[in-house]
C-alpha cells in the first residue's frame, strides 16, 4: 500500500515543532559559521524570529499542524525558536569539555 506525501504530512503533525527546532538550530549554526551573526547575545532573538517565520509556513503546508489559527502557529514557531536557543546553549556546554 503506497501512501501519498499529503497523507504522510497529515500523520506527522506532531513532529512539526521538533523539526522547526532543528531547522532553526541549523540555520543559526550556518549563520554563525558564515560570520553573519557576530554577537552571541542576539542569538535568542534570531532563533525566535526564524521560528516565528517557520511556524506559519508549516501551518499552511502541514494539515495536522498542532495550531488551529495563524497566531497560534506564530506562537508555536517562537517557542520552537526558544527551544533551539536552549539547544544552542547545551551544545556550547558540551563543547567546553
Amino acid at each position: 500500500m503506497e501512501t501519498s506525501f499529503y497523507e504522510l504530512l497529515s500523520k506527522l503533525g506532531f513532529m512539526v515543532a521538533p523539526a522547526i527546532v532543528v531547522i532553526v538550530f541549523g540555520t543559526i549554526e550556518v549563520l554563525k559559521a558564515r560570520m553573519v551573526i557576530s554577537e552571541t547575545k542576539n542569538i535568542p532573538a534570531y532563533c525566535m524570529l526564524i521560528g516565528a517565520v517557520l511556524g506559519p509556513i508549516a501551518y499552511f503546508i502541514i494539515p495536522a499542524f498542532p495550531a488551529k489559527d495563524l497566531m497560534s502557529a506564530v506562537a508555536v514557531g517562537i517557542v520552537s525558536g526558544a527551544a533551539a536557543t536552549g539547544l544552542n546553549e547545551a551544545t556550547k556546554l558540551f563543547r567546553k569539555d
